[in-house]
């Protein structure tokens, strides 16, 4: 995982809590200390993805968060085939 991965699936994630009304609370940007800092240590990087691996299990998301399969490949091309389902999200 990289600084810029764990951008796109905070950016993917929260855009899809927006869209489906989810009410419960996600990390904020500020929360995030590796999406704050210029050079986040790995540590910093997978803690913040498990602030976020947190909500996967919420209704919203199954069916919606990469499989283990399509992880396995290429997670960073599974995550940002999110993003950009995300992208055509009207709200």
């Amino acid at each position: 995982m990289t600084k810029s991965l764990l951008s796109y699936v905070y950016k993917t994630i929260t855009k899809r809590a927006a869209y489906m009304n989810y009410s419960e609370t996600l990390p904020s940007i500020s929360q995030m200390s590796s999406l704050t800092k210029s050079n986040p240590s790995r540590d910093e990087i997978n803690y913040d993805y498990y602030q976020l691996s947190k909500h996967f299990n919420h209704p919203i998301y199954i069916n919606f968060i990469p499989t283990y399969d399509e992880s396995k490949n290429c997670i960073k091309t599974a995550w940002l085939k999110r993003y950009l389902e995300t992208r055509c999200f009207i709200k």
